[in-house]
């Protein structure tokens, strides 16, 4: 496993961490980590297989639609929490 291998498994360990914890300013961070040592990675004498880079990019897609789930969510408790708002402010302004 190439020194380039190995950062980029651990930033794509720290992105899916991240995400779980719900902390999207430190998974976009990383993710653009990712994304410098990639580039530097396909600049360098030995570049990423066509294999490497397909298995990297299912990687990065399964990230990205966890990120996309931990959204929804959080909308969707957001719109809860707003809507219970709504309704007890109502209710108190009948008494």
């Amino acid at each position: 496993m190439s020194l380039f291998s190995e950062q980029i498994d651990a930033l794509l360990s720290a992105i899916t961490e991240h995400i779980a914890q719900g902390n999207a300013n430190k998974a976009s961070q990383s993710l653009e980590d990712l994304n410098k040592v990639l580039k530097t990675w396909c600049d360098s004498t030995q570049p990423p297989s066509e294999a490497q880079l397909i298995e990297l990019q299912t990687h990065i897609n399964e990230a990205s639609s966890g990120a996309i789930t931990r959204r929804e969510k959080v909308q969707a408790q957001l719109l809860s929490q707003r809507q219970s708002s709504k309704a007890i402010l109502k209710y108190k302004s009948t008494k």
